[in-house]
């Protein structure tokens, strides 16, 4: 090849090249950027990883713990019944007291040798009734563990008319090696989630407990989280028997205003439930006008009556948006007197009524001057 075409051949090379670098710097930048983000958010994921599960370590160690205190409460009741320190009086005062602080549960009860019900707290609530025969079959399990072993048992979780599903604590009674029957407490697995899970750890993450053959037995809301990838899973021991708790976060991007269902509140007047709807989602979405909302409510007594509503974000020592505060104003003489006299007011109207949210899904209770109580979203 001549030397001319060999020189043409290599400048044309060396030409492309030229223009081929820019290009493969931009690659080579985009792939970078696509490498950093994917460690960063890698690492973002790691980090929620580990909080959510040492939160749910906490959660199941709080929830043994309060069963832990259960069943020290019926080991004392079985250690007094024996030598009589637990009659029939004795026995419905104190377990009527323990129920009242402690209301995630629903009975206790002192069962005999032949699994007949003897004494039951409190009479007139639950699925355990006196003089009747333990049942059904998963009860008797727990029952006849906990007399094989002389130790504390717990029965499968069961299917409930009043609570639905339920699991009991039996815990043996004896003198001497005489065994003379079990004292029961009741668990309605709704309420170990209602009762014993702080509110603040169900407005972040959604529990459930699931039984044998993965089936649901309760759950802390309808609400499911949008982001299934941030979610743990553990057996929960005790009471062990199949069940697992289950836990996982809502995630920034997914809330409880944005996954339940509005329903009218009692409090909206059934003639303005459009209006007052509207105005409800204006609020969630952040768009609520600075110098407040008028509408109308209405009392229990069904009066209705006239407020201006002041809402604004509530944020918590990390930064996040926990809920919302707002603040109800009854306006309704403003809106009887004269312009003349509502032009001269200035400042806050009186009779303010202070005004709570932690789940902007729900208001259940509203007051009115003069005595401002808390309003609730749950």
């Amino acid at each position: 090849m001549p030397p001319s075409n060999v020189d043409s051949t290599a400048a044309q090379s060396s030409h492309r090249w030229q223009w081929m670098m820019p290009n493969i710097a931009v690659g080579a930048f985009i792939l970078a950027m696509i490498a950093l983000v994917w460690t960063l958010q890698k690492h973002e994921f790691d980090q929620q990883m580990a909080t959510l599960a040492r939160d749910v370590q906490w959660a199941e160690q709080t929830l043994r713990l309060h069963m832990q205190g259960d069943q020290e409460f019926l080991q004392e009741l079985a250690r007094e019944a024996p030598v009589g320190q637990v009659g029939g009086a004795r026995f419905q005062s104190r377990a009527t007291q323990y129920l009242a602080i402690n209301p995630h549960l629903s009975n206790i009860a002192w069962v005999d040798a032949g699994m007949i019900i003897r004494r039951v707290a409190p009479f007139e609530a639950g699925d355990l009734r006196a003089d009747t025969p333990l049942a059904p079959s998963e009860r008797e399990q727990g029952f006849i563990v906990a007399r094989n072993s002389s130790r504390p048992a717990y029965g499968n979780a069961h299917g409930s008319e009043r609570a639905g599903p339920t699991l009991e604590l039996f815990v043996p009674v004896h003198r001497g090696s005489e065994f003379l029957g079990a004292m029961v407490a009741a668990y309605p697995v709704s309420g170990m989630l209602r009762h014993l899970v702080p509110a603040w750890f169900s407005e972040k993450y959604h529990l459930s407990f699931t039984g044998a053959g993965d089936r649901l037995l309760a759950e802390t809301s309808g609400a499911r989280p949008r982001d299934g990838s941030l979610n743990y899973s553990l057996n929960f021991d005790p009471p062990g028997n199949g069940m697992r708790l289950h836990v996982a976060a809502y995630g920034t991007e997914t809330s409880l205003a944005k996954t339940l269902p509005v329903a009218p509140f009692p409090y909206w007047s059934k003639e303005d439930l459009a209006e007052h709807g509207r105005v409800l989602q204006q609020s969630l979405a952040g768009e609520a006008p600075r110098g407040g909302i008028e509408s109308r409510f209405r009392r229990e007594s069904g009066e209705i009556f006239d407020v201006r509503v002041y809402e604004a974000p509530l944020i918590d020592s990390n930064g996040r948006q926990a809920g919302w505060m707002a603040s109800i104003h009854d306006i309704t003489e403003q809106r009887r007197a004269p312009m003349a006299r509502i032009s001269s007011r200035s400042g806050w109207p009186t009779g303010a009524t202070a005004c709570w949210s932690n789940k902007p899904t729900s208001c259940s209770r509203l007051s009115t001057p003069p005595s401002p109580k808390a309003w609730a979203w749950v």
